[in-house]
């Protein structure tokens, strides 16, 4: 015997609809609705956020991959056109490019004392930043192109290199410093003047350790 879920009442076999109150029957006999267990919306959400990240981590990867392959077809297409010539023009590029900075920084009506101290002590040391330049990229010419005689020499130009521009930036920031009182710049300046080859001995340190610890592994992989 069936009741009515609703009021109570007795109901008759097979009944569609309560007699008392006339609240429709659901009839035993129909099949259930298997119901599969759902995802909460956090899970869905989390697992589509991990998903996103995923596939726009591979798209990184890619990216990268695709951005250094670039690089070193420029690389190389600017070595094999320009060969012992590609570093003097490059430096040659670099001077062309400070120089319009200093321009610019010239005929800009912005009176600011640290972007005309940098013009004034940019234009001062320009021949210098140019060897620099001219240097570096001569080391890593040599280096690339006699790797096996050259690997010796190259931690020492660089290491000068690295000093060389440590000194002219230096200069440049005691040069602000005079342009108006900055205590920090010319701290940095002066530290750097003072302790000049203690620091130039410590990037020669360094140069060599890297050359020992990265040079094998890097041949390796060529």
């Amino acid at each position: 015997m069936e009741y009515c879920t609703n009021c109570g009442a007795k109901l008759p076999e097979k009944a569609e609809f309560c007699t008392k109150c006339g609240k429709p029957i659901k009839s035993s006999d129909e099949p259930k609705i298997e119901t599969k267990d759902k995802k909460s919306i956090e899970d869905q959400i989390e697992e589509t956020a991990e998903g996103i990240g995923k596939k726009a981590e591979q798209i990184g990867r890619k990216f990268e991959k695709k951005v250094e392959d670039a690089g070193d077809h420029v690389s190389q297409w600017y070595g094999n056109t320009f060969k012992i010539a590609g570093p003097l023009i490059g430096a040659l590029i670099g001077l062309i490019i400070l120089r319009i900075i200093i321009e610019i920084i010239r005929i800009s009506d912005e009176d600011i004392f640290i972007i005309t101290a940098l013009g004034e002590g940019l234009h001062e040391y320009l021949l210098i930043i140019f060897a620099s330049m001219l240097l570096s990229g001569y080391n890593t010419y040599f280096y690339r192109k006699y790797k096996q005689q050259y690997q010796w020499i190259y931690p020492l130009v660089s290491a000068i290199g690295f000093i060389l521009g440590a000194w002219i930036a230096a200069q440049i920031m005691l040069i602000i410093s005079n342009s108006n009182e900055t205590p920090i710049i010319e701290a940095i300046g002066t530290f750097i003047n003072t302790y000049l080859i203690p620091i130039f001995v410590l990037a020669l340190i360094i140069s060599y350790v890297a050359q020992f610890a990265f040079g094998p592994i890097t041949r390796k992989k060529k």
